[in-house]
């Protein structure tokens, strides 16, 4: 059954004529292997994807140079030497690509995952919470001290809270990423960022946005909520 326009993922609507799963299906492999540098606490680029795992994918030159121009990948060439404890590398040009390329996701590649796995249950343009479908990402005004979706009000600020307000202006700052590193000094501790995300979901004016921990305590997420 051929899918409406109004149902299918914003990249799959608005991208190239390749099939929409395969572009999902390279872009959840790129989001699991950075899932994994994460977890091991390492720099991305150690767990990069190499051109042949996005070639089983289906993905073909012309999928990843315009994945590649549109920001949602990033791409260098490995150079590692045999015996090496650490993945090596060097720059490509923007849409170079060679048989030793590499890749992983950006965060605006996260973020376009994300919306594309959103559930279309509800009608186009609206949700329960009275968020538009078409206004998905948040916006942190720092100096009326409110935050947003679209035109919904999650939070207006009475009384300082500083560590709320560094988490939200680092999101403002990134564009709204599915995920940003924990923005407090180091010496802070886990518990800080902890408490700062409960702070965050709670007292909310309408219940949009939650926030919550990345499983590896060095980081932060957002959803926004379709009830």
């Amino acid at each position: 059954m051929i899918r409406s326009p109004e149902t299918l993922p914003v990249w799959a609507a608005t991208g190239p004529t390749s099939s929409p799963a395969m572009l999902q299906a390279v872009l959840s492999l790129l989001a699991k292997s950075r899932t994994y540098a994460a977890s091991a606490r390492c720099d991305k680029w150690q767990y990069a994807e190499e051109l042949a795992s996005l070639r089983a994918a289906g993905a073909s030159h012309s999928d990843l140079r315009w994945l590649l121009q549109k920001g949602y990948v990033c791409h260098r060439e490995e150079m590692t030497r045999r015996g090496s404890p650490s993945r090596a590398f060097r720059k490509l040009g923007p849409l170079e690509l060679s048989e030793r390329a590499c890749f992983v996701i950006t965060d605006s590649g996260e973020t376009l995952l994300r919306r594309g796995r959103e559930p279309a249950s509800a009608p186009p343009g609206a949700r329960s919470n009275g968020v538009s479908e078409r206004h998905v990402t948040p916006t942190w005004d720092s100096l009326r001290r409110e935050l947003r979706v679209g035109s919904v009000i999650v939070k207006c600020y009475r009384c300082p809270a500083p560590s709320q307000e560094v988490v939200l202006t680092a999101f403002q700052h990134e564009g709204w990423p599915f995920r940003i590193d924990d923005p407090f000094p180091s010496d802070s501790g886990r518990d800080r960022l902890h408490d700062t995300i409960n702070h965050l979901n709670r007292n909310q004016v309408n219940s949009a946005l939650h926030f919550g921990g990345d499983g590896t305590g060095r980081g932060i997420c957002w959803q926004l909520l379709h009830a």
